[in-house]
């Protein structure tokens, strides 16, 4: 068993669903933002992408607190495969630099971006693709699932590119027209001002809107009613969980239909 291959069965018995490889040559010339993996590991070579999906019984649930919640367990759950491989190929050899599946974000930039695009590293790995939505789309979940990879220098066996049409665009459009603020395009890009407020809910936009009312409210007892309403808490619960900070919304998630068998209905 080759080391490409070797990487692939860790990812997977440490409980990853999917998992691809790209080299960071290739990378370095197709990502259309910015952010390029030698950027963050000049000995880089090779891309290790790997993916959990969302279960069922989140994307069927009524309860949006606890959907979102366990989006926030399925982020830490690639996280924790991205730390337990790092590991396991640092001590190989092989320098190793974690990409995580959420946070931390680059506020600099117009919008968010994060450290690297994992949905265009995981179409080029073979995964997938992005969708109508923009989301990363895989042939066996879908949207439903999320995103992790490491950046190594071990010089790995490339996938090739999906060359299989998953998303159907605008010829199915229910991503398109699920969307509750509208902010999917036909032309397969996202308003980010229209997403963000639903997507995030109690994201730092949010959260500087909610301080600076209690900072402004002259009126005493409605500063205390703000201090103490839901919102506060609510606020409070993303700081330390990060629930509603990211995966606020399903919808587009909810009604792909690539990906989906009978038991999801």
């Amino acid at each position: 068993m080759d080391l490409t291959e070797k990487v692939k069965v860790f990812i997977l018995e440490a409980g990853a669903d999917i998992v691809g490889v790209v080299s960071v040559k290739h990378l370095e010339e197709v990502i259309p933002t910015d952010q390029k993996p030698l950027k963050l590991l000049k000995a880089g070579r090779s891309v290790i992408v790997y993916g959990v999906h969302v279960l069922r019984g989140v994307i069927k649930g009524k309860d949006l607190r606890s959907k979102r919640y366990n989006a926030v367990e399925t982020c830490r759950a690639n996280d924790e495969i991205g730390f337990e491989l790092s590991h396991y190929l640092e001590k190989i050899g092989y320098e190793s630099l974690i990409i995580h599946a959420d946070v931390p974000v680059d506020f600099e930039k117009k919008g968010m971006l994060g450290d690297l695009s994992l949905r265009h590293v995981a179409a080029e790995a073979g995964l997938g693709e992005i969708g109508l939505s923009t989301n990363f789309i895989s042939k066996e979940y879908g949207p439903r699932i999320y995103l992790g990879a490491v950046i190594t220098s071990a010089v790995l066996i490339p996938d090739k590119k999906l060359d299989e049409k998953l998303c159907k665009g605008e010829e199915c459009g229910l991503c398109l027209k699920s969307c509750p603020v509208r902010a999917i395009k036909e032309n397969g890009t996202k308003e980010n001002r229209l997403c963000i407020p639903e997507a995030m809910p109690f994201g730092l936009r949010n959260i500087l809107h909610h301080f600076e009312k209690i900072i402004n409210e002259r009126d005493i007892k409605k500063q205390g009613n703000l201090i103490y309403s839901q919102d506060t808490y609510n606020l409070w619960q993303s700081l330390i969980s990060k629930l509603g900070v990211f995966g606020g919304c399903f919808k587009c998630m909810e009604i792909c239909p690539v990906g989906k068998n009978d038991a999801d209905g």
